[in-house]
Order: structure tokens, then C-alpha cells, then sequence
């Protein structure tokens, strides 16, 4: 088994949001560091740990007489970013996966979502110093994290400039897989890449064309 760490880091500064990480830890030790983050809004990232690109895998197997699952936790048999990486999975914003708040309650804009994303970096760095301080940062996930990534990168790079905490994220890169960054310009888009590899052609434009203006 990887060595890992999880529990919780709190996201503002009464100590009342609490965010939940998964981080699994690289024998490098200089390494890059890499946050995961699952879309939604509201989706955890367990989802990628455990289903997607992290170390371990849950299998699930059906006893046929009984009808009862038993589910067995397994090395990725592809690998994982951990194998090259510090890797962190995040259950952002609180009330999402294992994240919560200490009274009932959302947040509802993203400057709200990317300071106490950074809030809880900062804790998490201050935590694991020795890990995380001083590495590369690589900022990653998918869906809806195509809102999340740019403002959050954003945001942290804010912080090391204007030194807001005690630490330095150094953030290096973003990448985010099948993003859901602007809906209504990637849909009325799509059309492009059949076009350039010749799957449609001039004859399918007009039919492209009103299926845009119902967009």
C-alpha cells in the first residue's frame, strides 16, 4: 500500500468549514505536487481517487446466493499520478463527499469557493511543510473543475504574490480534462473538429447552423 495521509483542514478563519483530503505521499523527495479535483458541482473527489487516477481501486463482486457485494480495495493495476507525484485529493466546496460545516450551509459564488480553497491550502502546507513547501504545484481535474481550476490557480498565484499566508504554492501548471469552463461556446463549437477531420461538410452546415440558434 502507498503511504497516505487524509482528515481534514479548516477553510476559513472561525474554524467552522472543514474540508476533507486524501494525499498520498511519493518516495521523492522532490517530487512534484498535484491536486485532484472532481466537478459538480457537488461531485467528490473520491470519485477520482478511487475510481479514476489514484493508487488504490474499489472492486466490487456479487455472491449470487446470497445477493450480498463484497467490495475489496486494490493496487491500481494501470499505476497513478501518485506514482510520480505527491498526489491530493480534495472534497471541495464544504458539504461536498466528506466535507462539511459546522451549521447547515452552502457557498454560492466563487470568490467565495476560491478564498476558502486557499485557506485550506495554506493549512494543508502548513501542516506538511516538509512535504509540500518548496515543490511544484500542478492544479487538476474535470467536469465542472473546468470552473474551479482557472479561479482557483488564480487565486493561489494571487496569494504567493501578495504573501498572504505563510507559504508558497509555487503553482506551475493547470490542466483539466473534459472541462465544463463555458457550456454554451464549447457546445456551439463542437461542430469544428467533425468539420476539420472531414466527418461533416458544407452540406451538414445549415443543419449545424439551426441547431446552434435553439442553443
Amino acid at each position: 500500500m502507498p503511504c497516505m495521509y487524509s482528515g481534514y483542514e479548516d477553510a476559513n478563519a472561525n474554524g467552522t468549514h472543514h474540508l476533507f483530503y486524501w494525499m498520498y505521499r511519493n518516495s521523492d523527495p522532490n517530487a512534484n505536487t498535484v491536486v485532484w479535483l472532481n466537478g459538480g458541482p457537488g461531485s467528490s473527489s473520491m470519485f477520482g481517487n478511487f475510481l479514476e487516477n489514484g493508487p488504490l481501486q474499489i472492486f466490487d463482486s456479487l455472491d449470487t446466493e446470497t445477493g450480498l457485494y463484497t467490495f475489496n480495495v486494490t493496487n491500481n493495476p494501470q499505476g497513478s499520478w501518485a506514482d510520480t507525484a505527491n498526489l491530493i485529493f480534495i472534497d471541495q466546496p464544504i458539504n461536498t463527499g466528506f466535507s462539511y460545516s459546522d451549521t447547515p450551509e452552502y457557498l454560492t459564488t466563487m470568490d467565495e469557493l476560491s478564498e476558502e480553497f486557499v485557506h485550506f491550502m495554506a493549512n494543508l502546507y502548513l501542516k506538511y511543510p516538509s512535504l509540500l513547501q518548496n515543490t511544484s504545484l500542478y492544479m487538476t481535474g474535470e467536469s465542472y473543475g473546468g470552473k474551479y481550476l482557472p479561479v482557483f490557480s488564480n487565486a493561489l498565484l494571487d496569494s504567493d504574490a501578495n504573501s498572504t499566508y505563510n507559504v508558497t504554492f509555487n503553482v506551475q501548471g493547470t490542466l483539466v480534462g473534459d472541462p465544463y469552463t463555458a457550456p454554451l461556446t464549447q457546445r456551439t463549437s463542437v461542430y469544428e473538429v467533425p468539420y476539420a477531420l472531414n466527418i461533416i461538410d458544407e452540406t451538414n452546415l445549415p443543419q449545424v447552423s439551426a441547431l446552434i440558434r435553439r442553443c
